[in-house]
């Protein structure tokens, strides 16, 4: 990730999103891509998870709840598709909050060239922390 400053107006958001099981497998197989959503740079859809159970019991699992990560290159891109209805992912259907990095651990690809904001990295009021990792059954 590239340090920024103020310039640019890049963010990312996190939805969650409740819907019955099979609306939930059809968001998880298509979920909103960079080539069919304009202003999308980057996207990740996953099933919440329950912790403190086997990653081998279906109770681990909700079916029903997904998470959806969005990198846009603009805060207006995201508001234009929150606005689209095409995806269940309005305010009356899910909510979501816009988040703009400061730190990164690990390693993700994808979010290479996203800007970090070290301006942020010592806030006066309230923050909220949404940690993204990948979950990968080979490394359990």
């Amino acid at each position: 990730m590239n340090t920024a400053d103020n310039s640019t107006n890049e963010v990312f958001s996190y939805h969650l999103v409740k819907l019955d099981f099979f609306s939930a497998i059809r968001f998880f197989i298509f979920p909103p891509h960079s080539n069919t959503v304009s202003g999308l740079k980057y996207s990740l859809c996953l099933f919440t998870m329950k912790p403190g159970i086997s990653v081998f019991s279906f109770a681990r699992y909700n079916f029903t709840t997904l998470a959806l990560i969005a990198w846009w290159e603009h805060a207006d891109w995201l508001d234009r598709f929150l606005e689209s209805g095409k995806y269940p992912l309005s305010p009356s259907e899910s909510w979501h909050i816009r988040i703009k990095p400061y730190r990164r651990w690990g390693s993700l690809k994808e979010l290479n060239h996203a800007h970090l904001f070290k301006e942020l990295m010592s806030p006066s009021g309230t923050v909220s922390a949404r940690p993204l990792a990948k979950f990968n059954l080979s490394k359990t």
